[in-house]
């Protein structure tokens, strides 16, 4: 890589990546936000971070900042970070995050609070009946969780492992 930056072999023994960030946070908006499975009362902070990234290599002479010659091929330089997010004062977590490019007019991607509403956004994960018996092996108790199962009649067969003509069954 020192190399590509026109550093002769040898001369530098170590790199460093300097990262300076500074973030400002707005509150400019108050409203209603609806979102997939609510409607909050919320304030809209819009928050600007400045990035500046270096690439500096140590040689003989001591820290030279090579972030020039790197370019910003390597992610290099100064990057504005803008972003607005929709607090409520009833939720831990915002209830939406929208990333906007640097004029704050164009929607590059919008994270909202998961109420457990399936949208045309979200992954759709088949979820599968599951029995939970607690504790076992069990003794005197056993408590059964049914989880994922659709209304319906279904029927639970137990199986005895420690009787002596095999697995004696009860219904």
């Amino acid at each position: 890589m020192l190399a590509q930056l026109g550093v002769p072999a040898g001369i530098a023994d170590s790199i460093r990546i300097r990262v300076t960030a500074s973030r400002y946070d707005l509150v400019d908006a108050y409203g209603s936000l609806s979102i997939p499975g609510g409607t909050y009362d919320v304030l809209r902070e819009k928050r600007t971070e400045y990035r500046d990234t270096h690439l500096d290599i140590h040689t003989f002479l001591g820290w030279i900042d090579v972030t020039a010659q790197a370019g910003a091929a390597a992610g290099l330089g100064v990057d504005t970070l803008v972003t607005y997010n929709f607090i409520s004062n009833t939720e831990k977590e915002p209830i939406a995050v929208v990333q906007v490019d640097n004029s704050g007019s164009i929607v590059q991607q919008v994270e909202y609070k998961d109420n457990g509403v399936v949208s045309g956004n979200n992954d759709v994960v088949a979820t599968k009946p599951e029995v939970l018996v607690s504790p076992n092996p069990a003794v005197d108790e056993t408590v059964f969780e049914l989880k994922n199962f659709a209304t319906g009649n279904f029927s639970l067969r137990l199986l005895d492992g420690l009787r002596q003509d095999g697995f004696g069954e009860k219904t």
